[in-house]
């Protein structure tokens, strides 16, 4: 047994499919068989279970995937442990989610190793979660994120561009000629999504507990391509970042807009830093939380007034009520700290 059948294995794993994985690691669909097959004849069990269109972990396979995972992330942060003592340049290590070609990252990326010839990079690439652990734990210098699901409180932030989630979904369906829609109107829907240690499918997934439902996912996987695919073949529908979106061929699918308080956030901050002049105080009466957020950071950047009308409707004086509800508590965080950095922008308040 050695790493590589492990990443193989764990490949396999996260798209049922051998040919698909195959395809992601550059090597031939029968020597990945050939690969996985003296994995299980070593470990002297059965890995998968092999169906015509697609492939299961047997009972087995679940126990491996647990060590498989810890072994490879163990490996993976010794090696970056270990390139600190290998080179006498300065080395700058980057961590990003799967998407650097739709945002004009790895052009930027480009454009300053040209400038800096002296400096040795190296990048990790891996999921919402996985990327953000190894920046909280000092494995990496900084990373390239999603910045809806990150706690500003002990993380410098700079944003580098704007996007807004949209929804997928094929030309034949109702939702497909509406302008919006609203978040509310999708409990009854099958979903396809991204991994669940995407920072997309955690927003998500926190919006639908908002509109009090749990969304139905039939599929998840990790290529925009064959999510675009399956929505276009009428396998489901899918929330999907506009711009990891765009890229793709279109031709089958229409992109429609998620009406809720995020998107008014979102106009909201276009709407501020468009103003020509900067106004002298923004009263807010009883805003949303993340409305309250844009407003108050566009007012400590520009020095601007701040005042927060809220009549106890804050997160906060929610506590008593939905303390005891388990899956609203990540929510209520989520929210609260929200209320905090809001409320932290108002030079004078009364509590």
């Amino acid at each position: 047994m050695n790493i590589e059948s492990l990443k193989y294995f764990l490949a396999v794993e996260k798209y049922n499919s051998f040919s698909l994985a195959a395809e992601e690691l550059c090597i031939s669909q029968s020597s990945l068989s050939k690969h996985i097959k003296k994995l299980e004849t070593e470990l002297n069990c059965v890995l998968f279970e092999r169906c015509t269109r697609h492939v299961n972990l047997t009972d087995t396979g679940i126990s491996v995937k647990k060590y498989a995972l810890n072994i490879v992330a163990n490996y993976n942060e010794l090696l970056i442990d270990i390139n600190k003592f290998t080179s006498s340049c300065p080395k700058l290590s980057i961590g990003y989610i799967p998407v650097i070609n739709q945002y004009n990252i790895a052009n930027l990326i480009g454009d300053f190793k040209t400038k800096i010839t002296d400096l040795q990079l190296t990048f990790h690439e891996g999921e919402h979660a996985e990327i953000l652990n190894l920046l909280l734990s000092q494995k990496i210098d900084f990373a390239f994120l999603r910045s809806d699901v990150l706690d500003y409180s002990n993380l410098d932030i700079t944003p580098l561009t704007e996007d807004e989630l949209v929804l997928i979904v094929p030309k034949s369906h109702p939702l497909s000629k509406r302008k919006y829609v609203s978040i509310s109107e999708l409990s009854n829907e099958s979903f396809i999504s991204l991994g669940k240690k995407s920072g997309v499918y955690d927003f998500f997934v926190s919006e639908c507990s908002k509109a009090s439902f749990e969304p139905n996912v039939i599929c998840f996987n990790s290529r925009i391509e064959n999510i675009i695919g399956l929505v276009s073949a009428g396998m489901g529908i899918s929330p999907l970042m506009r711009k990891a979106v765009e890229c793709f061929d279109k031709k089958n699918i229409s992109i429609e807009r998620i009406y809720s308080h995020i998107v008014f956030a979102y106009r909201l901050k276009k709407f501020l830093n468009s103003l020509q002049e900067i106004p002298t105080a923004i009263y807010c009466a009883m805003p949303t939380s993340t409305a309250a957020y844009v407003c108050g950071k566009y007012c400590k950047k520009h020095g601007v007034k701040f005042v927060i009308d809220v009549i106890d409707l804050w997160p906060d004086s929610l506590m008593p009520i939905v303390v005891g509800i388990k899956n609203r508590l990540l929510n209520l965080f989520t929210l609260s700290q929200l209320h905090t950095n809001a409320v932290g922008s108002c030079p004078g308040r009364r509590m």
